[in-house]
This record gives C-alpha cells, structure tokens and sequence, in this order.
C-alpha cells in the first residue's frame, strides 16, 4: 500500500470517527432531551395520579358524612312515621348523636329548624325566613357557608327526607371546613406542592394551609389569568366546566408550575387543584439526566479512545503485514508486487530517464529441485539473489517473481553497454553452481525491454515485453539475452487474427464452456464448480492465454463474459429442470464491465429471465478490479449480492490484497492465489499468511476457496489451515459441459 493510499485511509478512518463522535454526541444530547421528555412525562402522570388519590381521599371524607346521614334518615323514618313533635325531633336527634358522636340538623318544609348542640346536649330550634325544597336535590353537599353562632365556615352534608307521610325535610350532617381540611390536606414534593379544592367556576372552596400557597385569593383564575394566555386558561375552565380532569404546565405567581385538576366523586362541580413547581418536578429528574448524560460522555471517550487505539494498532499491524507481504521470504529481496509498485513510481518519478527491465530464468529448474533435492534449489535461488543484488546498484529494483523467476528494473544510458552487462552477469551466475561440490552449470537466459522500445510508459507492459523476449531467449540456440524489438510485434499478427474473427466466433458458438469443480474439504465432494471460456475453432482450440489478455485490451471480454454469465444462467437452469440439486457455478468478471454503468442491472436481468434460485450464480471478480474502481465496485457488490449472487475476489494474494476491500465489501468467497502455497516446506511466511488469511475470512463468514491445487502435500496443509473448498488438478481439470453433466449430475445422452 503506498504512504499517499495508507494515508488516505488514516485521514478518511479519523474523519469517520470525527463523524461519529459528533453523531453520537448529537444522538447523545437527543437521547438526553428524550429522557428528561420521558421522565417529565412519567412524572405528569404521577402528579395527576396524586391528584387523583388526592380527590378520592377528599371525596372518602365526604361519603362518610353521607353515609351516616343515610343511616339517620333510616332512623327518622321509622321513629317519626306516626307524626312528630319538636319533643320528638329532639329525641330523635339525641339519640342520632349518642349513636354516631355527631350532631345532625332537621330543616322542615316550613323553615323550622332543628339542631342537636353538642355541648349542651340539647336540641335548640330556629326559625329561618324561608326556604326553597326545590333548590335542594335528593342528596348533596352544601357549602362552605359562615356559621354565624360558631364563627367557623362549615359544609353541610344532606339529604331531602319525607316525615309522616309525605311531609319534606332537610337532613343535614354540619362538617367544620378546618377539621375537614386538616384530616384531608395533602402535602408533596417535599412541602412545595400543595392543593386547592375549587367549584366548577374557580371559587376556592378550601384553602390549603401550606406556606408555598396563595392566602390572598377567592378564584383560582384570578392567578391563571394574569401571566398564562386566554387560550391557556379557558382551556382548564372549559374542562372545570364539563367536568373533566387535566394536567397543564402553566404560569402561576411568577414562576412555571405543573396544575392538576381531577373532579370530587359524587359531588357535583367540586375539583381538587394540585399545584407544584415545575422545577421541584425537574429536580427529581435531574439526577437521572445526569446519570444519562454522564454515560453518553462515557460512550463518547470510549470510541475516541477506541478509534485511536485502533488507528495505532491498524498502522502497526500493516507495517508487519506489508513485511510479510512485500518481501520474499526465502531471498529477501522485494516480492513482484513490491517491485509492480516501486517500478511504477520510478517510471512516474523519472520521465525522461532511460530506463531498462530485465526479466530472467533459470532452465530446467524443476530438474534441480527433482535431482538434487528442493533444499539444493533453494540454495541455489539464495545464491543468484545475492549475485543480483550484489550486480546492480542501490537505486536498481530487484525481485523475485516466483520460483525461478527474478525481474530487475535499472537505469542505463546506452543500450549496447548495458547489453553487455547484462550478457556478463548472466555468464557469471551461469558458471557458479552456488553449492559447494555440486558438479551443475546453471543455463541462465533472460529478456529485456527498455522504456524506449516500449510502447506503454508503465512497469505491467515493460514486463510483458521483458518476459515475451525471455520466451524468444528460451527457444534460441545460440541467445542467452534477447532484446524486445520491432520485430517481435509481427507476433502480434495472430493476435489481430483473434480480432477479426471474434464476433463471428461468438455468433456461431465458438466459445464452450468448461467446468471445473470446488471440492469441500470437510466432505470431500464437489460443491461448486468455475465455469471457464474456451474457443473451439475449426483448426482445434486456442489457448486462453492467448485470446483473454488480447480481448481485455480490446474490450470484447465484456461481451465473452455476459455470454459465460448467460450460459451458465442457462445451464442452472436446464438441470433445475431435471430435479437435480445444483451446485453455485462461478463466472469470471472483468473489470471492463465496470465501465458499463448498467452492468448490475443487466446481470440481474439476466438471473431473473431465467428463474434461478439465490445463490445458484457466483461473480468472481479479480483482485485488482476493487483499486482501480473502488467505489463502484463496492456498490455493485451490494446490490449483487441483495438479488442473490454469490461475489466473490479471485486470484487473492497475487496482486497487492488490501484489508480494507475484505472489510467494507460484502464478499461471500475469497480465492487464495497458488502464488501463496507453492513450495509450502520453505516458505513459512506464506504459511502464516495463509493461514491468518484465512482465519480473518472465516471471522468475516466469508467461504475460502484455494485454486492450482495440484500436489497431496497443498491439499493436507489446506486441510491443516480449515480451508472450506479447493479447485485443481489434484481433483480434476476444467472439462466440457457434456462430460461434466456425465460424471457429476449422472446425465448420460
């Protein structure tokens, strides 16, 4: 990963936890308005529930005076059924106090009235000027009225009665407001809320004795009035009126108070009033508010501290990684993707140097390695490493590609002088057989390709052509250094061959496809299959290798992929239909068809046109395709993914593999390169990549699949790792549809 790129994503992860800080302090401060909301609600509902009890123990009270009046009533009756006197009154009314410790009151039709004095013990009579039945219900209460002879307010409680025979009478049950209010006064919050008991119009019935409250007052809305609006406070008359209880945050003597109103059971147009400041109710939930914010402070330290532990882990564990990754482990030289990379800058950096790549190999390595042993080989490739390193200059880029295979990028001034350079090295490493006693010359042939001869300024081609003209050294008999020329183009001769005859060849079926099986390693069977493009003409086959690379230059591969995608569509298809239990075919995606802004889309199309369950069709796209079109691809994936396919990165691990693309991207597969577990005995690093490789796919639930598995020995160190699914030689080879229907689906004809 290069320092610009590395520090990009530092730069981007810092800003997303900048992001997210301030989100969560911005969730936070909503979470925090929420609860206090929340607990101010609850808190309403508790006053009004207070209240409530409150009106209920008021109106308890006051059925109890009602009861024992219903009960004298029954006493009246039976003693005065047969007429009445005042001496009759009067004992009635002696015997209602010895039986209930309270005086009781008789009002006759006429005015007459007749009250038990306690004190006394005798019943006094009173003539009242007048008094109208008729503005007395059945049963009520009255009051409070001023009690001229004890100078206290009192209510009366009272029913109409009949006595002897159809005569009518008030019986009254005289209760003292102080007395009453003293049994009933409610105090709460700690003595700052307080309540009233009002009419329907806001006349004060009785007046609590709490210091916090109003002593100057008759009428409840005389306070409400003066700092709340009209709308506001005929509202709460409205409900007085209709008798319908309430709850209001409301301005009441120069500060915000909560007011609940709930009407007296069974007495008609009483209310209780509770009044109680709102910053006594918020300083009950201040506490807990704090609590809530404390912890969203909490939260918000712990993912700054979180993010920045993260960030200094992340920079060190990628330093360890690109060690790993970056250098050969048996040479110490820098690894081809190093070399791809710096090669890249130097040519960027230096536009107008000369400059030269030379690519080199050793012949009939693998005999060495069979003959000799691999510790031999190794020793060997140990030797030329140091040979190249000590030949060129610091400034020079020199890797190991794979194997045998060693690549060096250098400046030079004059192609003649470095041709003969170059001839005098690879004379040198010939002639040393790099083990003592060890009777072998090494037959050592390279090619080069200079920047001038080179039609792309870039590293990738500059290879190509270095390793095109290390294949001509190969076949001469007499070059051991062959130089890539004009002449080497006439090569390409057969490639424009391929051109003119591509479209035809896909019009008449030219391209077949083959499969190869995914074989489980935990069943040992095929579960899956890689569906591979294969050109048939009438002359016989034409490699893959020669036809891919011309048609992703020419951006036909994009039409030879929709037809692999289509014709693997159609396969699924036809053995659905048979009743088989198919298997996820994979097709290859280049990264040509991410030019295509509807290549989702059309991709899906095509799945829907012919039915095909989730999970039958799986996307491989290569490693490189998620540099070069991050963005895109990372959409593209997720919504591949939402209408069923299976994506998946190929060739993982033989480009440069970034940590980043398997995090944010919703990959269901990852393919492990064979760059990585070829020549396992001497290579730990990739043994340890391997391995942590695939423990960090299996922790992201991604399937990991190990493609060009070829010996016994790959396959147990698979196994050894718990690698879900390998694709090889070591199973079987790509083979055409008809053959792979016979010997996996048992479809013969």
């Amino acid at each position: 990963m290069g320092e610009e790129r590395k520090s990009g994503i530092r730069e981007l992860i810092t800003l997303l936890a900048v992001g997210a800080v301030i989100f969560i302090a911005a969730l936070s401060f909503s979470f925090v308005n929420k609860v206090k909301d929340s607990i101010l609600s609850d808190t309403l509902g508790n006053i009004s529930e207070i209240t409530i009890q409150s009106a209920d123990k008021f109106a308890l009270f006051l059925e109890a005076d009602r009861v024992k009046v219903e009960a004298a009533d029954c006493i009246m009756e039976i003693e005065l059924r047969d007429g009445f006197s005042e001496e009759d009154i009067s004992t009635v009314l002696n015997r209602l106090y010895e039986k209930y410790k309270t005086s009781f009151m008789v009002i006759l039709d006429n005015g007459e009235m007749y009250k038990f004095d306690k004190r006394s013990k005798k019943t006094w009579k009173k003539q009242l000027d007048s008094i109208d039945m008729g503005a007395y219900t059945k049963r009520g209460v009255e009051g409070p009225r001023y009690n001229t002879i004890t100078g206290r307010r009192e209510v009366n409680i009272y029913k109409k009665i009949n006595i002897y025979g159809d005569r009518e009478a008030l019986l009254m049950k005289s209760r003292d407001v102080e007395t009453l209010y003293d049994e009933y006064e409610l105090s709460f919050y700690d003595g700052v809320g307080y309540s009233y008991v009002v009419n329907a119009y806001g006349d004060l019935l009785f007046r609590p004795k709490n210091i916090n409250s109003s002593k100057d007052i008759n009428n409840f809305f005389d306070i409400l009035c003066k700092k709340n609006t009209q709308e506001e406070t005929d509202k709460v008359r409205k409900d007085l009126l209709e008798d319908k209880a309430g709850i209001k945050i409301m301005e009441y003597r120069g500060m915000e108070r909560v007011i609940s109103y709930v009407p007296v059971k069974n007495v008609e147009d009483w209310y209780v009033v509770s009044v109680i400041p709102l910053s006594a109710v918020e300083k009950a939930s201040n506490n807990i508010v704090a609590r809530a914010l404390f912890l969203c402070l909490f939260i918000i330290l712990v993912v700054g501290i979180g993010t920045w532990l993260y960030l200094f882990s992340r920079t060190k564990y990628e330093k360890e990684i690109e060690k790993i990754a970056y250098n050969d482990s048996l040479t110490g030289l820098m690894n081809f993707v190093k070399f791809k990379i710096e090669g890249n800058r130097l040519l960027k950096d230096r536009p107008l140097k000369k400059f030269a790549v030379f690519y080199m190999d050793i012949r009939n390595f693998k005999m060495i390695n069979d003959v000799f042993s691999y510790k031999t080989g190794d020793k060997i490739i140990q030797g030329i490493a140091e040979e190249l390193r000590y030949s060129f200059n610091k400034e020079s880029l020199v890797a190991r590609v794979s194997a045998d295979n060693f690549v060096v990028m250098l400046e030079y001034q004059d192609k003649d002088v470095l041709e003969e350079e170059l001839n005098d090295i690879i004379k040198k490493m010939s002639s040393n057989s790099y083990v003592r006693d060890m009777e072998y010359h090494l037959d050592i042939y390279g090619g080069v390709c200079c920047r001038e001869d080179c039609e792309k300024n870039d590293v990738n081609t500059m290879l190509d052509r270095a390793n095109m003209a290390r294949k001509h050294a190969k076949d001469s008999k007499t070059k051991k250094l062959v130089f890539y020329n004009k002449i080497m183009g006439e090569l390409l001769i057969r490639e424009q061959d391929m051109e003119l005859r591509k479209e035809e060849a896909l019009k008449n079926g030219e391209f077949i496809i083959f499969i190869q099986p995914k074989y489980s390693l935990e069943s040992g069977k095929a579960e899956g299959g890689e569906a591979l493009v294969r050109w048939k003409t009438n002359e016989g086959y034409i490699s893959p290798g020669e036809f891919i690379p011309l048609f992703e230059k020419n951006d036909f591969i994009v039409s030879i992929d929709k037809y692999m995608h289509e014709e693997v569509c159609k396969l699924q298809r036809k053995w659905l239909d048979r009743g088989l239990k198919v298997f996820p075919i994979s097709v290859n995606v280049s990264k040509r068809q991410l030019y295509n802004p509807n290549f989702a889309e059309e991709y899906i199309e095509t799945k829907n046109k012919y039915d095909l369950p989730d999970n039958t069709v799986e996307l491989e796209f290569t490693e490189s395709i998620f540099f070069e079109k991050y963005e895109v691809i990372s959409g593209i994936v997720k919504k591949l993914t939402k209408y069923g396919y299976i994506c998946s990165i190929d060739d993982f691990g033989s480009g440069y593999s970034s940590l980043n693309l398997l995090k944010d991207v919703s990959l269901g597969v990852l393919k492990i390169d064979r760059l990585f577990f070829e020549n396992l005995e001497n290579n730990k690093r990739g043994d340890i990549i391997i391995r942590n490789v695939i423990n960090m796919a299996s922790e992201l639930k991604m399937k990991t699949v190990a493609e060009g598995v070829e010996t016994l020995e790959q396959l147990e160190f698979l196994k050894s790792v718990n690698c879900d699914m390998v694709q090889g030689y070591i199973y079987d080879r790509p083979m055409p549809v008809e053959e792979f229907e016979i010997k996996y689906y048992n479809i013969k004809g």
